[in-house]
């Protein structure tokens, strides 16, 4: 996903995934297209959560 992907679009995309896959981490990029980290599904969810507080 890219850097400015928003949270619950990349979440929401993770489910789309296959099962066996479903909860890797994401590869994030930046807009050139260049590896920017990684990110993994329970810190997106805890990031989700805390936001909806």
């Amino acid at each position: 996903m890219n850097r400015d992907t928003l949270l619950t679009e990349a979440l929401a995309r993770s489910m789309t995934r296959v099962q066996a896959s479903r909860f890797e981490p994401l590869l994030v990029t930046d807009n050139a297209g260049r590896f920017a980290g990684v990110a993994r599904m329970e810190r997106m969810t805890t990031a989700l959560t805390a936001a909806g507080e």
